[in-house]
This record gives C-alpha cells, structure tokens and sequence, in this order.
C-alpha cells in the first residue's frame, strides 16, 4: 500500500506543495471542513492552512462552500488533475511547434541583423576542439582539404564522439587530401575505414594541382582553417556567404579532378 509521503511526492509534479497535500488529504472523502477544523486536525497555522486552501482552489482541487456564517471546503475527486495534464500536453505541442518555427526561420532573422563578414580567432588544442564542434553544426553537408592528424592535437576520445556524433546527424563529409603514402596507409586502415566510412568520403589530389597543409572545412556560410605545426596551433572561421560561394566553387572543381580514395593504390 502507498504511503501519505509517496501521495504527497506524487502530487508535487502538479505543483502541489506538501502542506497543501496534507490538506488536500484531509479532505479526501470526507465532509466539508473548515479552516478552523483543518487547524486543528493538521497542527498547521490557520493563516497557513487559509493561504494553501486559496492555491488548491486555483488547482481545482477543492471548492469552498460559503454558508451563514462561515465557510468550508471540500475535496474534488483527482479525475480534475487530468484537465492539468491536458493543457500541459497542449502547451509540450505549443513549444515543439515554436522549436520547429525557429529552426526554420530564426537564421534568416540572424543574418539580416549580424555584420555580413565575421572572423574568429583560435588558439591551442582547445580552440581545435571549438572549431571542429561548430562543424557540427553543418547543414547536411561539409567539403574541405586536410593532411590529417587532428587526433594528435585533440586526442583520439574527442574524435572518436566527434565522428558518433557526425553519424547519428547524418552529416557527409567531403574531403580532399594529398597522395601522401603514410596519410593514405592511415585512411586505408581497416579501424579509419571501419569509423570514417558511414559519412565521409575521401579522394586525393596530386600535390601539383593542390598542396594541402593542416586542415580546411567549408560548410553552411563558414570558411574555416586550421593549421598545426611545430608546435603552432592555430585557427581562423570567416563567416561570409559570398567568400564561402567561391570557395564551394572552387572546392567542385578540384573535386571532379581528385580520385576516389578505393583506386589510389
């Protein structure tokens, strides 16, 4: 059998405080009772027990009944809470419908109200970790050039969330890498393979057509560039439609003249 403490634990997620349960109790199948009676029985202040009954009745949980002299009050069956749960069904439905709206339209909001050129500025492993999570914010889809190796900076846990995390938002991932023996080793590794497969898809460009240092990613209207070396670790988002239309451009170009990784022996 429930005790009064589980009663009272389960009546809070109406809102419910405990003495209003108590009250409220009080009150179950049993006849009116005023607030002197609901003093007395439940050892609460009768300023108290008065200032409760007042939020029960905005609950629709009880109702007072005024007769000659005084007034009473008396329980309503809990049956009335299921018009709570209703609205606050109704009012869930409200806000992943206002979520839904502003996903939609909050960008183009944004974008008539921000300057049109952004630039931010990384430094260290940390600020790798930054760039790469905004990346994850791409629409669909990123393209870019890398000579990989970002696990060194930012450890082979981080990339390993990261690339969960590109599967399960279904984002692809475009990459275009020099014919560099130990890079393609690495990319061809049956673990690589295994992780990388379900949304990245790589081709190589000579480095005669294309010298490729540290990392370049192109996604939504973000030009973003990473560089590591000798100990310098650094990072640049530009934000700027235009700049980023040239640069998907540019990147289509060079991408029908890569080979697809498979027939890179």
């Amino acid at each position: 059998m429930p005790n009064v403490a589980e009663i009272q634990d389960k009546l809070a997620f109406f809102g419910v405080s405990k003495i209003e349960a108590q009250i409220y109790l009080a009150l179950v199948n049993k006849p009116p009772m005023t607030i002197v009676e609901l003093s007395k029985l439940l050892s609460i202040p009768r300023t108290s027990v008065y200032d409760h009954t007042q939020k029960l009745i905005e609950y629709g949980l009880i109702e007072r009944i005024i007769t000659y002299k005084s007034q009473q009050f008396r329980a309503y069956p809990l049956s009335i809470l299921e018009g709570f749960i209703e609205k606050k069904k109704e009012d869930i439905k409200k806000l992943s419908e206002s979520l839904e709206y502003l996903q939609q339209n909050i960008h183009s909001v944004y974008s008539a109200t921000v300057p049109n050129t952004q630039v931010r500025y990384y430094y260290g492993a940390f600020g790798v970790r930054q760039m790469m999570t905004h990346a994850l914010g791409a629409d669909k889809e990123m393209i870019g050039y890398s000579q990989f190796g970002r696990a060194d900076i930012v450890g082979d846990k981080f990339i390993a969330q990261w690339k969960q995390t590109m599967k399960e938002k279904n984002i692809i991932d475009r990459v275009i890498t020099n014919n560099n023996p130990a890079t393609i080793e690495y990319l061809m590794s049956r673990e690589e393979k295994r992780t990388r497969s379900p949304f990245q898809i790589t081709r190589i460009i000579d480095k005669k057509y294309l010298y490729i240092s540290g990392d370049t990613t192109i996604y939504n209207n973000i030009f973003a560039v990473m560089y590591w070396k000798a100990g310098e670790i650094v990072g640049v988002e530009i934000e700027n439609s235009e700049l980023v239309k040239t640069q998907k451009s540019v990147f289509e170009i060079l991408w029908k003249i890569a080979k697809p990784l498979a027939q890179t022996k």
